[in-house]
């Protein structure tokens, strides 16, 4: 799936919208809104913002977006703390 439909999606996903998203990203709505448009290209979401909606979204799905585009996977890192070393062998 395309990156700007996925952040588009992922925003308007997030619970209480866009306008809620915007509260928690410190941008005022009609920012926000301009930014995941897919129609308007005079606003742009920088990595740094995307990554900030990814995180307060708690989603990966931008994240896979971007890998599938690569030609990549996404692969959630396992929790290793605590572990000993042959359990980690196992």
């Amino acid at each position: 799936m395309d990156i700007l439909d996925t952040i588009y999606r992922v925003a308007h996903g997030f619970p209480g919208g866009v306008p809620a998203l915007a509260v928690r990203m410190g941008k005022s709505k009609n920012v926000l809104q301009n930014k995941i448009s897919l129609n308007i290209d005079t606003h742009h979401l920088t990595v740094n913002e995307a990554a900030m909606l990814a995180d307060i979204a708690d989603s990966d799905d931008i994240a896979k977006a971007f890998a599938d585009q690569r030609g990549l996977i996404c692969i959630k890192t396992p929790d290793f703390d605590g572990l000993s070393d042959e359990a980690l062998l196992d």
